[in-house]
């Protein structure tokens, strides 16, 4: 995915309408400039995804997942390779499901024992809650599946959530309340963190800008997506300004009509709109490919590395069809035409998965196609290989567009 060059065609108001979700779960797609749809759902202590009626609360129907223990307890092993591996089985079934992310940990403070989502988070004190909530972070995002540190901040009661106002002094904020959020993005480094509803000083967290740009990228140099918690965008134009980039759940256009007349009379820049829009499309291109979203765009995602697998262990019966492509990474050639089996690395997960070559070509280390490699492996391209085979290194470097054949 070229996001400059999306980003380039796109018109102000599909770069406003993809900051907003097509419906409960979903980002938008726009198949028409390259932009596949992603998935996010629940956790923080399961996947609870919902493939039919949707809700806030749990009530309909979702898909069996495993349960782990709430935050509330988990914090009292005080394990962060514990916390790590439960992130990261969580995120393998919602992998497993087609979801790109995790909307959990929650690293509030428990500051009010009448808290109605105190079992979700992991302590009253700072130092503890920030740890597990960067150690489960680093589990989910290990997998190549994103992660939703929330809820940023001071969401500390249910009790008229919606409008109440959490009144603090800076130095009461920085050491309390803010200080798990600021351990777990600078250790665990979460794709996504996700705005509350409340305000702070008189101000909704999502127009904040104090808190999601000179705290949260300026300070603690957060380099993802803010994401507002479920209805929690007050003032869409004020969003944009504060850094408050994907608005949730999507299926309505509130305020897009405002943003745009803003842009034009000069209220809001642009630039505000596109780099909220280049956040949504880095979410995207992060992540989609873990669940399998590559089938919507041919030869469009490229993987971090690619590289030869002598052993089949790990490959899976066939379950799916997917492109893509990668260039310019150096390669080995087999000794014969019978079969080889590619272990894709992407970010710091690898598995092995079976492609049939569709197209592939040599360079020279100068750059030029090589005319003999090229010509003596084309009777390759509509072998699918399902086996390991005996492998000669060439020192070249070459392009491939191959089609995914099977799927962890």
């Amino acid at each position: 995915m070229n996001i400059e060059k999306i980003l380039e065609k796109m018109t102000l108001e599909e770069k406003i309408a993809l900051c907003s979700g097509a419906d409960f779960w979903h980002t938008k797609e726009m198949s028409h400039r390259g932009i596949p749809s992603m998935m996010m759902s629940d956790g923080p202590h399961g996947l609870r995804k919902q493939p039919e009626t949707a809700d806030m609360l749990g009530i309909n129907e979702s898909v069996p997942a495993t349960s782990f223990p709430t935050a509330v307890l988990s914090a009292c092993s005080w394990d962060k390779e514990l916390l790590k591996k439960e992130g990261e089985a969580i995120a393998r079934e919602a992998i497993a499901n087609k979801v790109s992310l995790v909307l959990g940990p929650g690293a509030n403070i428990k500051r009010n024992p009448l808290c109605g989502r105190n079992f979700e988070y992991f302590s009253e004190d700072p130092y503890l809650s920030g740890k597990m909530a960067a150690a489960h972070i680093s589990g989910i995002e290990k997998t190549g599946c994103g992660s939703s540190l929330k809820h940023f901040a001071l969401n500390n009661q249910e009790y008229k959530r919606f409008s109440s106002d959490s009144l603090v002094d800076e130095r009461t904020m920085r050491e309390i309340y803010l200080a798990s959020f600021e351990t777990a993005v600078k250790e665990g480094h979460p794709s996504t963190v996700m705005c509350s509803y409340n305000k702070i000083n008189g101000t909704y967290s999502s127009d904040n800008r104090w808190l999601l740009t000179e705290v949260l990228r300026d300070e603690w140099g957060f380099d993802g997506l803010v994401v507002t918690d479920w209805g929690a965008m007050s003032d869409r134009i004020k969003g944009f300004l504060a850094g408050c980039d994907l608005m949730m759940p999507g299926g309505s256009d509130y305020m897009e009509k405002e943003c745009a007349e803003a842009v034009k009379n000069g209220t809001l820049s642009e630039e505000d709109v596109t780099r909220s829009a280049r956040r949504v499309l880095e979410l995207i291109a992060k992540t989609a490919h873990e669940t399998n979203l590559w089938h919507l765009h041919p030869c469009n995602h490229k993987p971090t590395h690619l590289y030869f697998s002598h052993s089949p262990e790990s490959c899976k019966s066939i379950t799916t069809l997917s492109y893509f492509s990668t260039s310019a990474m150096s390669i080995n050639s087999p000794a014969s035409a019978e079969s080889i089996i590619f272990s894709l690395s992407s970010r710091n997960c690898s598995f092995s998965v079976l492609f049939s070559i569709i197209h592939l070509s040599f360079l020279d280390p100068q750059g030029h196609i090589d005319g003999n490699q090229h010509h003596k492996l084309c009777d390759l391209q509509k072998i699918v290989f399902h086996d390991h085979t005996s492998l000669t290194h060439i020192p070249y470097f070459c392009n491939i567009s191959f089609r995914l054949m099977t799927k962890i």
